[in-house]
């Protein structure tokens, strides 16, 4: 459970951020001088605080604490493990604030709401379409290049998109 305290004692005098704790603020102070103490020993990332390194360590280790109670799914993170769970209740405690559809995770509805923009900045190098998003971009050139990185892990067949392989691998379960 998180509580939001109004009164934040300690205000960083660089960009007024305020912090309940001092703490908080002596970290907070590496963000302005990018000091990155907390270094990891096996590749050149660091971070501003020791609970982002440990973290960032598991993609080393494998390690992933945090797993679904209904898939057995695993996580390195907190957080990852949430946002999955959305995809068992069906929460979706994210809103547009244009269109009030709504998303599972706030990724989701910030990755929505370039729909609404008419700017679309990604251009295709071969066939000049655009598109609001470099992802988006990318699967289309898929069609061009006829690459399949996703393959079913029971049938081994290739497909250009992650949803149609899940798609696929759906006909699997079912006749089982």
């Amino acid at each position: 459970m998180y509580i939001h305290y109004k009164d934040k004692t300690y205000e960083c005098k660089l960009c007024g951020k305020g912090f309940t704790q001092y703490n908080n603020l002596k970290v907070h102070h590496f963000v302005h001088n990018n000091v990155k103490p907390f270094k990891c020993d096996k590749c050149d990332k660091a971070y501003f605080r020791q609970a982002h390194l440990t973290t960032h360590q598991r993609v080393h280790t494998g390690e992933k604490p945090y797993k679904c109670n209904i898939c057995e799914k695993s996580f390195t993170v907190n957080i990852g493990l949430k946002n999955h769970q959305r995809t068992h209740t069906g929460e979706k405690p994210y809103q547009c604030k244009i269109c009030d559809k709504s998303f599972s995770t706030k990724e989701t509805v910030r990755v929505h709401q370039v729909v609404h923009a008419s700017e679309k900045p990604f251009k295709c190098n071969i066939c000049e379409k655009s598109f609001t998003a470099r992802a988006t971009l990318r699967g289309h050139q898929r069609v061009h290049t006829g690459e399949k990185p996703f393959q079913c892990k029971t049938c081994m067949k290739s497909f250009r998109d992650r949803c149609n392989m899940k798609r696929h691998e759906k006909l699997h379960l079912s006749k089982s």
